[in-house]
């Protein structure tokens, strides 16, 4: 069956000024946080805003709840991502909603309030080689793409065997995350006094390190990010994404665990090298032998699956739950 697609290309592409959006977002941070709102149009990225297509957001029915985005990600994106929302939600019985992404970027402001839907709704975020293909197409989440990766209530970056690093464990490349400096466009920027340019910088710094914060993301990553220039880009270790972002933000991890028990990283760690081993990985082990018992690694992998389908039940209820009180608000 083919996707159902969505490009935004039947909405309206605003392009503003960044006169108005600084003013808006000012007016932003000025409202309280009770009732603060995403700024639609801040920010002024507005003026980077490039004229290719608008990104591809996908709903697979096939592949139960889940949707992409692809491509450069465009002013009219959020609607669609909206529209795929909807879709899934009614098609997707018991299934996680997951957002997979494989895209370089583009407008900011659009990003995040996508991301900020994807956090209130509580859905799942993931950058996977293997669903996209072999390494002939290479899956990227650069730049603005970061911004919506964060915003998962459970996010993960994946070459299809594993999703963090373990030096027993045979070596893997993950998908590239890439990050650097929110940035204003050249043409819009060689035209404007250094004062001008600082106060726009500082106002866009802050909105973004606010939003980072509140996704979960560690101010010594957002330092790093803000230190790296437009024309440059940081690549995340596999290391690095697991300690500094990792799969879930510290009170999803403390509600799962309230819920559905505790597996400790020991406990995974050792889970996924049974796995490998049992895949017929072991002579590309570091270790020559597992260090536990079969029966100890069958005793994980219950232990593991178990926990697993007691987290899926709760992702699952979580997102009906925030959606339907989404879309009530929608109709409203």
């Amino acid at each position: 069956m083919s996707p159902l697609r969505w490009t935004g290309l039947s909405l309206i592409h605003i392009r503003s000024s960044l006169m108005r959006c600084v003013v808006q977002l000012i007016d932003w941070f000025r409202t309280p946080n009770s009732i603060r709102i995403v700024p639609v149009i801040g920010l002024a990225l507005c003026s980077v805003i490039h004229e290719a297509s608008i990104a591809d957001v996908w709903v697979l029915p096939e592949h139960g709840g889940l949707l992409t985005i692809s491509e450069e990600i465009k002013h009219g994106d959020y609607d669609a991502f909206v529209e795929a929302i909807k879709t899934v939600h009614h098609r997707n019985v018991g299934r996680q909603i997951v957002v997979d992404l494989n895209t370089p970027g583009g407008d900011l402001v659009e990003a995040m309030r996508i991301g900020h839907l994807v956090r209130e709704l509580g859905l799942v975020t993931r950058v996977d080689q293997s669903f996209w293909g072999n390494g002939d197409n290479p899956v990227f989440c650069g730049s603005s793409c970061f911004f919506i990766l964060v915003a998962g209530l459970h996010r993960s970056v994946s070459n299809g065997s594993r999703l963090f690093a373990d030096e027993r464990l045979p070596e893997v490349s993950i998908p590239p995350i890439g990050i650097h400096r929110p940035f204003f466009s050249e043409e819009y920027l060689s035209h404007q006094p250094l004062a001008t340019a600082k106060a726009g910088f500082t106002t866009l710094e802050a909105a973004t390190t606010e939003y980072l914060k509140e996704m979960g993301v560690p101010l010594g990553l957002i330092e790093k990010m803000n230190r790296t220039p437009s024309n440059d880009l940081v690549l995340l270790t596999e290391q690095e994404f697991a300690e500094e972002i990792g799969e879930t933000a510290p009170y999803v991890h403390e509600w799962i665990v309230a819920n559905c028990g505790n597996i400790s990283n020991a406990e995974r760690a050792d889970w996924h090298l049974w796995k490998n081993y049992k895949r017929g990985l072991g002579k590309r082990l570091k270790l020559e032998a597992l260090s536990f018992s079969d029966a100890y690694g069958m005793y994980l992998d219950e232990k593991v699956r178990s926990h697993g389908r007691c987290y899926n039940q709760l992702l699952v209820d979580e997102q009906k739950k925030n959606i339907d009180e989404f879309l009530r608000d929608q109709t409203n």
